[in-house]
């Protein structure tokens, strides 16, 4: 009768972890918002971004103070950008791909989701938002660019 070692499992579970790391990106790539160049419309992702449009500062500081439509499929929201600030730990200020976006909006509507904004003069891009913080008359929402380049 043979008996499976410690060693067996660990390592038979770590190549299943590792196949099913694969699987996991492969399917949530489009959740992310990206689609392959040149795929039809019907297979397509609604939320893509497409390659060379993606979110970078310089989009936003222009547009602060400005009114944004967010639609998260649901509904829509119109927020206004208060500021775009740079990541902790600033490796390099004002960086293009690190730096976080500040919205305010109704706190009735203000709710955590993806969303794809839209104003003319900024190119559209879909981020995902999350409420942070309290106040009376409006409601903060955040929503924060990591990317390495």
């Amino acid at each position: 009768m043979s008996e499976v070692s410690r060693r067996t499992a660990v390592l038979a579970g770590a190549a299943g972890a590792g196949v099913g790391a694969v699987v996991l990106a492969t399917q949530a790539a489009p959740a992310l918002g990206w689609s392959a160049p040149g795929a039809p419309t019907s297979a397509r992702n609604p939320f893509a971004i497409e390659a060379g449009s993606l979110p970078m500062r310089s989009h936003f500081v222009p547009a602060i103070g400005e009114t944004f439509d967010a639609v998260d499929g649901e509904r829509s929201l119109k927020l206004t950008l208060t500021a775009v600030e740079d990541l902790a730990p600033v490796l390099k200020a004002d960086d293009e791909n690190r730096f976080n976006l500040i919205f305010s909006g109704s706190p009735a509507d203000a709710h955590e989701g993806i969303f794809t904004l839209r104003r003319n003069g900024t190119p559209t891009t879909t981020l995902f938002l999350s409420p942070i913080g309290t106040s009376a008359a409006t409601q903060p929402l955040q929503a924060i660019v990591n990317r390495h380049a």
